[in-house]
């Protein structure tokens, strides 16, 4: 059983059990039962705009806010979720100001 918990509401669903498609209007094929989908994203610090983190979003959330490429902290905290921005998984894509800055002779 692999089981996918949204960062956010905090549902929790089993990625094996296919379900059908609650949005008819994002022209997906909703006959047929489909995974439950889940969407994982960037979201940047509203202060320190090199500190990413990581989320994972259930559809429904998603639909709340509709993110692009990544979020916003304004935007992760509008879903009122139930993990805080800082306790949200460092993405392993964050920029370390130390590497970033040069040594001055």
């Amino acid at each position: 059983m692999q089981k996918t918990t949204c960062l956010a509401c905090g549902i929790e669903k089993d990625m094996n059990i296919k379900e059908m498609y609650p949005y008819s209007d994002d022209s997906i094929d909703t006959e047929e039962p489909v995974s439950p989908l889940f969407k994982d994203f960037e979201c940047q610090s509203d202060t320190d705009h090199s500190d990413f983190r990581l989320v994972t979003i259930c559809h429904k959330c998603w639909h709340r806010v509709q993110p692009d490429m990544w979020m916003s902290q304004r935007e992760w905290e509008s879903l009122n979720p139930i993990t805080n921005f800082n306790d949200l998984p460092k993405s392993p894509n964050n920029q370390d100001a130390s590497t970033n800055t040069k040594e001055v002779a």
